[in-house]
């Protein structure tokens, strides 16, 4: 039961770590500016709605 025990404990620190190195080297490599990235992704989403209502 321990060696379950610390396996599972394994992999959720394992998940963890990988989070945060993923989380920071994203921000650290991003292309362009946080508020810049939410306005593209904002018109992104109402070109879709408009072109979905079309439809």
């Amino acid at each position: 039961m321990e060696n379950v025990n610390n396996r599972g404990r394994l992999i959720l620190g394992s998940l963890i770590a990988g989070a945060l190195v993923g989380g920071t080297l994203g921000v650290l490599f991003a292309p362009q500016k946080g508020t810049k990235t939410r306005k593209n992704i904002a018109k992104m989403l109402r070109t879709l709605q408009v072109s979905l209502k079309k439809k």
